[in-house]
């Protein structure tokens, strides 16, 4: 299947965002997952990793999802932490879901996703790997908790 979604935008049923960065990319590749941090956004994300034009030029594709709108502006993760963090959404199965679209482009090799968070991200990246429905989802996790300056 040929990756059809290159360097867009897809939206998922429930109407999550997920920036899909696989610029020359033909079939489906290794794919990292990459959460932004609480009132923090995809293209935001993108920007503070500086990883999408290194990834795509060695064969893997760059997915940024949307988190849950916050109050404070941006997005959040449901990562069960009481500060930080949004609440009442079930982002596990948000993340199910994105998966789901991110595979359906042909963009994503299912078997070799690997997830990385920063902050809430990285809260939430913990939260996906330790829930039944995403246990087995990941090659890999990384999850970065930057230093205050």
């Amino acid at each position: 299947m040929a990756c059809d979604q290159s360097d867009g935008v897809i939206t998922t049923v429930s109407g999550r965002r997920v920036l899909v960065r696989a610029a020359g990319l033909a079939s489906p590749s290794p794919t990292v997952l990459v959460l932004h941090g609480y009132t923090g956004t995809p293209t935001g994300i993108e920007r503070i990793a500086e990883l999408t034009e290194i990834a795509n030029e060695a064969g893997v594709a760059v997915a940024y999802p949307e988190g849950t709108a916050t109050n404070r502006g941006g997005f959040g993760w449901n990562s069960g932490a009481e500060v930080f963090a949004t609440s009442g959404i079930d982002d596990v199965a948000a993340l199910v879901e994105m998966i789901d679209a991110i595979v359906a482009t042909g963009c994503a090799d299912r078997d070799s996703i690997t997830l990385t968070g920063e902050s809430n991200g990285a809260g939430m990246a913990l939260t996906a790997v330790c829930a039944p429905q995403l246990r087995a989802a990941f090659r890999s996790v990384v999850m970065v908790i930057p230093r205050g300056r």
